[in-house]
Parts: structure tokens; sequence; C-alpha cells
């Protein structure tokens, strides 16, 4: 059985890992930064192959049975009972470069997600990489490609190598993200992690990762899965993250980095 990762985000690639880990018949074709993903996760990648499954239909099964969380819905909807915390694979020459690129404790930050309903708004992240630089923390924000809508952030990171991301993540103090792959990443490596969150079922997607914390704004709509409150508007900017201050954040990791 050979997952089309390709066709995947990294956070599902990052959860199929866990099961695939538990039953070695599963396995994932995938290119570039994915199969980066795959492999950091001590994940067999195979080449394209007629017969390829992708797990689209779990997001049906997830909404049907919302007390379940994403790992079990994804591995029932492929036929497995079983998952494992997959092995770390990193080249000592990653952790070790990642150690020179900072002097004070670092918090890295990722702004983006694949999709803008779950992005915080990037004012907010520039608020928050200051307010935690005035601090006495270093921080680093990391995006994919250049981008001049950053070019304000005290210090960004284009980089698109999953490896030195990597191994930058298991040298910071804390991760901050949307909740995206990066958040995925950083739990399955067990660093300590604040996902800021709108849309996303609370709990439920990150709930094998105990250092991924939930962070969301005080209102109803919050968890919404797309559905029910989710209303057009939201597809250009989610209220929840809107009322999320920046200093319901900044505390909340200041107090995670105190711990």
């Amino acid at each position: 059985m050979v997952i089309d990762a390709d066709k995947h985000g990294i956070g599902d690639l990052c959860i199929t890992a866990w099961i695939s880990q538990a039953n070695p018949e599963l396995l994932h074709h995938a290119t570039g930064a994915k199969a980066q993903v795959l492999e950091l996760f001590s994940q067999k990648v195979v080449p394209r192959c007629s017969g390829m499954i992708n797990t689209f239909e779990s997001y049906k099964y997830e909404l049907a049975n919302p007390h379940l969380p994403r790992l079990e819905t994804r591995a029932r909807q492929l036929g497995f009972q079983h998952w494992a915390r997959p092995p770390v694979n990193l080249d000592d020459e990653y952790r070790q470069w990642a150690k020179g690129q900072h002097k004070r404790p670092l918090v890295m930050l990722f702004p983006l997600a694949n999709r803008k309903e779950r992005c915080w708004p990037l004012a907010y992240w520039l608020d928050l990489a200051n307010s935690l630089e005035a601090s006495g923390l270093a921080t680093m924000t990391c995006i994919p490609a250049r981008d001049d809508s950053f070019i304000n952030f005290p210090e960004t990171r284009w980089e698109g190598d999953w490896r030195r991301i990597a191994g930058l993540m298991l040298s910071s103090a804390l991760v901050i993200c949307n909740e995206s792959g990066p958040a995925h990443i950083a739990g399955g490596l067990n660093v300590k992690t604040l996902t800021v969150c709108g849309p996303t079922k609370n709990k439920g997607i990150f709930a094998h990762l105990p250092t991924v914390e939930l962070i969301s704004a005080d209102l109803a709509c919050v968890g919404c899965m797309f559905s029910g409150a989710f209303r057009p508007a939201c597809e250009i900017a989610c209220s929840a993250l809107l009322q999320l201050p920046v200093s319901k954040v900044l505390n909340r990791a200041l107090t995670i980095l105190e711990a």
C-alpha cells in the first residue's frame, strides 16, 4: 500500500508516518521537500507506482466522529489499528550547524500555512517577534522563499531544506506557528510548540504530540473545521484569529519558556 504523499500537506505526512512506523506495509511516494520530511521521520520513500492511494476520505470520517483524534481516524480509514512515534533521522551536521546560528535562546516563528484561513495576521506576527526580542530572546521567522512582506522582522530565514529547519527546531527553546506543517514537525521532534488556532478542531489533530499546545481566542466559532459557523468571509480572514491578541500569545509563550 503506497500513499501518494505529493498530493498531501506536510502535516498529513507527519501523521501517516506514525501509522507506517507501526505498519511497515504502508509506504509513501514523495519528492522534494515532502520526501525530506518523510525521511526525517525514518520513513521509506518509494518511486511512483500504479494503484497509489490518498487519505482524503478520512476527513469525512473525522467530521462524523469528532470525539476521535485525527491520527486514529486516519489509521482507521487506511485499515490499521496501531501506530507508533517514528524515530528522528537527522545527521549530526545539521544539529551542529543549527547551534551556531544563534547565541540567545531562540524562538522560531512560522507565520504561513497552506490555507490563509489558518493564518494569524502578519502584523500580529511582527508585533510578537519584536516583543519577544524586547524580552531578550532571539527570534527567527522562517518562510520558504524570499518575500519582502517580512522585511521588517528582526530576522527572517528563507529556508526550504527541512533538515536544516529540523536542526534549528531542535536547538530552539520554542516554536510558534499557525496550525500547519511546522507544528506537526516540531511536535514530532518533541520540541515545545505553541500553535495558533482558529478553525482547527481543538486538540484532536495534535493529541498524539504532547509538546504541542494550542492557543485560540475565546469565541464560540473556534474549531468550526470549515463548516457550521464558517462563512464565505472566513476564507479571507478568520474572525477568531483576528480577535486573538498578541498579548495573549506573548504571555503564554513567555510562561512556557519560564517553565
